[in-house]
């Protein structure tokens, strides 16, 4: 399960076209270039295959001074994709989130008749340097709602709004109403679920969907795991989500790749209980060990649980009898 994912994220480096590690664009060290310079390093993205290859490195130590020529470049058409991308991943590095260049990128991301993966790394970019703009979240959510969209650009979309904190209710409910459609292209709605996840913090509606996706068994597995991730992080705190959580562990029909994966998730549960026990009122310390104590009772032979697991939940137990709570 956990391959499956981080397979899917992997993607991001892939379509870049080459390999880390990044190159530090600060304005401590930029350099005092010439425009002649930087587009004749520009120029020569075409041969970059590696983040420190000379003519990208060059052009990331002229820091903002690079940034009117690497708008211009991800904007013309009739330079090669891999230069475009390039150039796009450079306005990253250097983080220039001026309105200029924003609007430049969400120009380039909704045209449809452009390169699909110059749309997708504009997407990337716009995600790291959007600064939880609304003018960004409204592009990035068009892009992922339009089923004319290829997948790649919709997933890259998503996978964007990742980094733009705390969405409106409008931005909640465009994502739920993706991440309940059954209908919709599972890739597409694996990011969506990464994007609700940072976007939905304690929202009401996206625990709700959260839910349904994990509780059925007809969705997609992979999907699923990611919507119990997700109530993980909202779970240390909720006996509720931690019921959920331990009722799929106790199906036996349910998909044991699934059920494994989400054991794991109740060991790390059980373990923050434990870290965070005296920040916790007790009464809820208490229920949330009683919502984990029927793994114990669990008799499959099929279903591993892990010692940690079982030891974690003893220390629990032994910890509640100790204050007499």
């Amino acid at each position: 399960m956990t391959v499956g994912i981080q397979k899917k994220f992997n993607f991001v480096l892939i379509l870049l076209g080459f390999s880390f590690p990044l190159l530090s664009a600060s304005p401590a060290n930029a350099q005092t270039c010439t425009e002649a310079e930087i587009q004749a390093n520009i120029e020569q993205f075409e041969e970059v295959n590696r983040l420190y290859d000379p003519p990208y490195g060059n052009v990331l130590r002229c820091g903002k001074n690079a940034v009117q020529p690497l708008i211009v470049t991800v904007l013309d058409q009739n330079s090669s994709s891999k230069v475009r991308r390039i150039a796009a991943f450079a306005l990253t590095t250097i983080k220039d989130s001026s309105p200029e260049t924003i609007n430049a990128l969400i120009q380039v991301v909704q045209d449809r008749q452009e390169d699909a993966d110059v749309r997708r790394n504009v997407a990337f970019t716009l995600g790291k340097i959007g600064e939880n703009s609304p003018e960004v979240i409204k592009a990035l959510i068009g892009e992922v709602e339009d089923k004319q969209n290829p997948v790649g650009v919709r997933s890259m979309a998503a996978f964007a709004l990742r980094e733009m904190g705390q969405g409106s209710p409008e931005d909640i409910e465009a994502l739920v109403k993706i991440l309940e459609n059954k209908q919709e292209n599972p890739e597409v709605r694996v990011y969506v679920t990464g994007a609700l996840r940072e976007m939905a913090k304690n929202s009401p509606e996206a625990v709700a969907v959260f839910i349904d996706v994990l509780e059925d068994q007809q969705d997609d597995v992979e999907i699923r795991s990611h919507a119990a991730t997700a109530l993980t992080e909202m779970g240390h705190s909720s006996s509720e989500i931690v019921d959920v959580l331990v009722n799929v562990v106790k199906n036996p029909q349910g998909n044991l790749e699934l059920r494994s994966y989400v054991v794991t998730l109740l060991e790390a549960i059980s373990f923050n209980l434990i870290v965070e026990e005296d920040q916790m009122p007790p009464q809820q310390f208490k229920q949330l060990i009683q919502a984990l104590q029927p793994v114990l009772d669990i008799q499959d032979e099929e279903l591993l649980l892990p010692t940690r697991l079982k030891d974690n939940l003893y220390t629990l137990q032994s910890r509640i009898q100790r204050k007499k709570i």
